[in-house]
């Protein structure tokens, strides 16, 4: 299940160098305001090594429910199941939800779990606030993490490098918050007459 990580774009003055600790601190603003969030949705396009690319919609709520509706792919889990949905097929690919996945990327994942386990530095440029994450551990499922976050510290882009140095390259806009979506998004029945495939 390929799912998205994500960045920001930030602020428009010159940015002084910035110590290790201001990478935490920048960490900090981002995760208080993600406190303040119950769900999230937004515009995404996804272009991953090899050129390939696609754009999408996504919703997310805590703690762990997402959707990711492509043009003939919808993905969702409600922190439990997930349900893998190939409209020009009619077919439904059922399986449990699987944490240990590097793109499984939920929002809680990306700027909490992550950060605990990396070293977070501060790579801004001029024009861009961007956090970057090393894993401490070398058997971690990922090789690096960019960030690029904007003025309202919300996440613009994320760049994920896997431990084979493929990248994902996820940008998002048309952020909505905080409207109440409700479980029903989270949750998926397979048409009458689709190919169901369970694998938990």
């Amino acid at each position: 299940m390929k799912i998205f990580g994500i960045l920001l774009i930030t602020s428009c003055f010159i940015l002084p160098v910035f110590t290790q600790e201001s990478g935490e601190n920048i960490l900090k603003t981002v995760q208080e305001k993600y406190n303040t969030i119950s769900d999230v949705s937004a515009d995404f396009t996804q272009v991953i090594s090899g050129g390939k690319s696609a754009k999408g919609k996504f919703f997310f709520k805590k703690e762990q429910k997402l959707r990711i509706e492509f043009n003939n792919l919808t993905i969702i889990t409600d922190g439990q199941t997930t349900w893998n949905f190939n409209k020009r097929e009619n077919k439904v690919i059922i399986s449990s939800y699987d944490d240990s996945d590097p793109f499984a990327l939920s929002l809680n994942k990306l700027i909490y779990d992550y950060p605990e386990n990396s070293i977070v530095k501060d790579i801004s440029k001029p024009d861009q606030k961007i956090l970057s994450l090393t894993p401490k551990s070398a058997t971690s499922n990922f090789k690096n993490i960019s960030i690029w976050i904007d003025k309202n510290n919300l996440i613009t882009r994320v760049i994920f490098e896997d431990l084979t140095s493929n990248k994902t390259d996820v940008t998002i806009s048309g952020y909505k918050l905080n409207s109440n979506l409700t479980d029903s998004k989270f949750s998926f029945t397979a048409p009458e007459g689709s190919t169901v495939i369970d694998l938990r």
